[in-house]
């Protein structure tokens, strides 16, 4: 049963992503993949934990267009 709010929608994505403190100073910058993505939220897979008060993840869009977000991390492992 899934218990998710909104509904995954599976992709495969490269991506970077700046790590910030709760100071709001950049602390780190990784690379990774989206594997998918929601309104409530997305997964990415890295080769680090993330330990992030929040990111800004950059990656180009499915129309070769630039996006920016920027999220908090709700869970790494």
């Amino acid at each position: 049963m899934n218990k998710r709010k909104y509904p995954r929608v599976n992709i495969h994505i490269l991506a970077s992503f700046d790590c910030y403190d709760e100071d709001g100073e950049l602390f780190d910058q990784k690379l990774g993949v989206i594997l998918d993505i929601s309104l409530g939220g997305m997964l990415i897979e890295t080769d680090d934990i993330v330990k992030a008060n929040y990111v800004k993840i950059v990656f180009v869009n499915y129309e070769q267009k630039l996006m920016s977000i920027v999220a908090s991390i709700v869970h790494s492992r």
